[in-house]
């Protein structure tokens, strides 16, 4: 059946994603490995090159994708216990302790480059709470992972889904304005989770409907379609606040673009994942379940991996390019996959 024929079967009838809520899903894990590996490849390139790969449609989903899955998962053996469920020491050895490795690791290459702490700082700041792409992702995790029990209590306390969606628009309406109104400071913006508010909404509704695949879902998708490569590629010449909060580099992350990576990106991925080669499978899913290792790794990676024009002396520009990619996915999988290697080893001599 072609792509084009499954859209119009769920847009006549209806197609639910099957979503484990109990036990171990391996089609996470390959949406967790698609989307770091886009992560990856999309920081290989500027920014106008990106528009030129019209990356809305494929690079810009990956982080709401991945908080959407934090929140099915917090959500998913029911949102009443969400407030038990809270491991700070796993929060803090999982997530928090890596990151301050690698922060502390860049801190120091930075400074034997240039011992400037005042600039280091100030890279920290405006770089988005790191030196390398992607590190605001861990800030936003980490507010996600207090907020989930206050959000939580909001969906038991209102169970009405149309009452929901006015609650969660108006939320991101005003948090839109108020932004916009305070001049709120980009650096700023880019760590808070303001513009991801919506998807705690998103990732509920995975758990109490699945991810349904319908003719609203597949509108409310392609609206959201619209509105990203309209963000996307008007961001230098329009400004629509206070309706819309103007970020020079976020410019799409908004609630109303949020459905397309909630439902059609994912049914994209899943008929992927069903017809996809079995090795590629297996590789995905397998950089699926490292792939918070692998964001800290090409944090590093593209921290120092030497530009284009460093390179030059290779003399044809194209397989520069093409080099640099290869060796910026290498040089940020490889090592994680060699360092799970070796930890499994170990446990299994001390086991």
């Amino acid at each position: 059946m072609t792509f084009y024929k499954s859209l119009k079967e769920c847009w006549n009838n209806q197609f639910k994603i099957p979503l484990k809520t109990e036990g171990y899903d391996p089609f996470i894990d390959f949406l967790k490995g698609v989307c770091i590996f886009f992560v990856v490849f999309a920081h290989c390139f500027s920014i106008d090159r990106l528009d030129d790969l019209v990356w809305p449609l494929w690079a810009v989903p990956t982080v709401p994708l991945f908080l959407i899955i934090q929140v099915f998962h917090a959500y998913k053996k029911g949102i009443e216990n969400v407030s038990f469920s809270y491991k700070l020491k796993k929060l803090f050895n999982r997530i928090l302790r890596p990151f301050l490795i690698i922060l502390c690791i860049q801190i120091i290459i930075a400074y034997l480059k240039e011992p400037n702490w005042l600039l280091i700082l100030k890279r920290i700041a405006t770089e988005g709470g790191g030196l390398g792409p992607g590190s605001y992702y861990i800030y936003i995790y980490i507010q996600f992972f207090f907020l989930l029990p206050i959000f939580a209590f909001l969906f038991c306390r209102c169970k009405n889904i149309s009452w929901q969606f006015v609650i969660f628009i108006s939320l991101s309406m005003i948090i839109e304005f108020v932004c916009s109104y305070w001049h709120m400071k980009e650096y700023l913006y880019t760590l808070l989770f303001f513009r991801f508010t919506f998807l705690f909404l998103l990732g509920y509704l995975w758990v109490r409907k699945g991810v349904v695949i319908n003719k609203i879902t597949l509108m409310l998708s392609f609206i959201s379609i619209i509105f990203l490569l309209f963000f996307t590629y008007t961001r230098n010449s329009l400004n629509l606040e206070p309706i819309f909060y103007k970020h020079t580099y976020w410019s799409f992350y908004h609630w109303v673009c949020y459905f397309y990576p909630a439902y059609l990106f994912v049914f994209i991925l899943y008929k992927t994942y069903l017809y996809i080669n079995k090795c590629f499978q297996s590789l995905f899913i397998k950089i699926g379940k490292c792939s918070y290792e692998i964001l800290l790794c090409q944090m590093l990676v593209f921290s120092y991996l030497p530009l284009t024009e460093d390179l030059n002396f290779i003399g044809c520009r194209y397989i520069t390019a093409i080099l640099r990619i290869i060796l910026a996915i290498i040089l940020s999988i490889g090592p994680v996959f060699a360092y799970k290697k070796v930890i499994e080893r170990v446990r299994n001599i001390n086991s």
